[in-house]
């Protein structure tokens, strides 16, 4: 598949999770601001503390997925406390949609740390790791409010979801992140406010990511659309 607690990162390396980069559609500077607005990245360039927080959330959609699909109880604990050790906030941009068709929907599943706590007991997962992840929901508070950005949606076969301008500052990393849950076939991709598509990831898969550098605080839309034959139950997170 695409892309991107030390007992979370050590078991990143045993799970091998490969990182493949989405596609860079524009220039590289975008200084006359007419064309695309991307650079490459700045080499003093530091993740914010946002994206850093949504980097833990694509590694527990991960785990997850790879807990599920392996039937291992302990990935899903581990995805269970970065879950409730990160902060997000609600995507409050509109969207609107165009096309689709009725079809088989993908399977609701509940991704909250308690439910994962359930459903790794089920898959037998260790004793101790259990009892261990459980103490740290029922005792431990998140930090401060904020974080990456988050929405939830269904996306029906053949509809395009395009979301309203959202801004990203100048110099920074900007990621969206697509959890889609299951193998699919989609296309997401990022306009700037001159129109011009700066990152695509049409790479079928069960998840979707991008990422680009803007050359200067703007406008960005995001655009998903399903080419598959099925729905999806999807789950977003930008910085």
């Amino acid at each position: 598949m695409k892309r991107s607690v030390v007992a979370v990162l050590v078991g990143v390396g045993i799970l091998g999770f490969t990182v493949l980069p989405a596609t860079i559609v524009g220039g590289e500077k975008g200084k006359d601001k007419k064309g695309p607005n991307i650079q490459d990245p700045p080499k003093d360039a530091k993740l914010s503390e946002s994206t850093k927080a949504l980097q833990d959330l694509e590694l527990a959609a991960r785990l997850i997925q790879y807990g599920r699909k392996n039937k291992n109880g302990n990935s899903l604990l581990l995805a269970a406390q970065i879950l409730h050790k990160t902060n997000t906030m609600p995507l409050k941009v509109p969207h609107t949609s165009e096309g689709g068709t009725e079809s088989v929907k993908t399977p609701k599943v509940d991704n909250s740390p308690k439910a994962l706590i359930t459903e790794a007991k089920k898959l037998g997962a260790v004793e101790g790791m259990i009892t261990a992840t459980q103490k740290i929901i029922d005792e431990d508070t998140r930090g401060a409010v904020g974080g990456p950005r988050v929405d939830g949606f269904t996306i029906r076969a053949g509809e395009t979801i395009n979301w309203d301008p959202i801004q990203f500052a100048g110099g920074q990393k900007a990621v969206v992140h697509v959890d889609n849950g299951i193998y699919g076939r989609m296309i997401l991709e990022v306009r700037d406010q001159f129109g011009n598509v700066v990152v695509r990831d049409n790479v079928p898969g069960s998840f979707y990511r991008v990422e680009w550098y803007p050359a200067f605080t703007g406008s960005y839309r995001i655009r998903l659309v399903n080419v598959d034959t099925i729905s999806f139950i999807c789950g977003m997170a930008t910085n």
